[in-house]
């Protein structure tokens, strides 16, 4: 029971504000938006009921009625995620990102099901999708930087921790650092992980797992 409490709690939270809507399109009457909040409203009292069958019946409804939203999409996304439906759960994420490009909650549902599917070559591509969308986010970098990561991409890591290294400030930029001290790690280039673990604790002096690899490069080095 826990469990099915806490995946209704992730479908909820995932970017989703219960019953925020535009006040204005209540005074207007029942026209075709004010149909699709209503099916939206009773998707959310569906899946608090834990009722996540009738939630996707009423979410496609209010798609159906007004495609415009991401919000929608989105709903519809986390639902078929949780279901496991993820090549449809992606397809609708797809939908979310299309009406809202800025719209992270759908980009990271998109990336989320995308490595449920399996398909860790993908991940960095729909990383890169969102970082076209806003080249200067240093934490889209920094994703884009651990997929590439992930894969054993090194050159492509460092090319992103170094931009968002660039562009972030504080323990982002700390932790962009303490990135590419690592990738220089595992490039060979001890003296330049040294340089990026000092500027990371520069950036951020409390960070005790940092100074011990500065500490270790440092012993090594002598």
């Amino acid at each position: 029971m826990r469990a099915a409490r806490m995946g209704v709690a992730a479908v909820l939270t995932a970017g989703l504000v219960v019953g925020c809507v535009d006040s204005t399109l209540r005074r207007r009457g029942p026209g075709t938006r004010e149909v699709a909040v209503e099916h939206y409203q009773k998707a959310i009292k569906h899946i608090e009921a834990q009722d996540i069958d009738r939630a996707i019946l009423e979410i496609r409804r209010a798609i159906d009625t007004d495609p415009t939203k991401a919000v929608y999409h989105r709903l519809y996304g986390n639902l078929l995620a949780q279901q496991g439906e993820y090549v449809q759960a992606e397809l609708a994420y797809r939908q979310a990102i299309s009406r809202d490009p800025y719209d992270d909650e759908s980009w990271r549902g998109r990336v989320q099901v995308v490595r449920q599917q399996g398909d860790k070559e993908r991940v960095p591509l729909v990383i890169r999708e969102r970082v076209r969308v806003e080249p200067l986010n240093a934490d889209w970098r920094i994703e884009l930087g651990l997929a590439y990561e992930a894969l054993g991409e090194l050159l492509g890591a460092e090319r992103e921790f170094r931009a968002a290294a660039d562009l972030a400030t504080g323990h982002r930029a700390a932790y962009a650092h303490a990135r590419l001290g690592l990738v220089y790690e595992a490039l060979g280039r001890p003296k330049a992980a040294i340089r990026e673990y000092e500027e990371s604790l520069k950036r951020n002096p409390d960070q005790a797992q940092v100074k011990a690899f500065l500490d270790r490069l440092k012993a090594s080095s002598q």
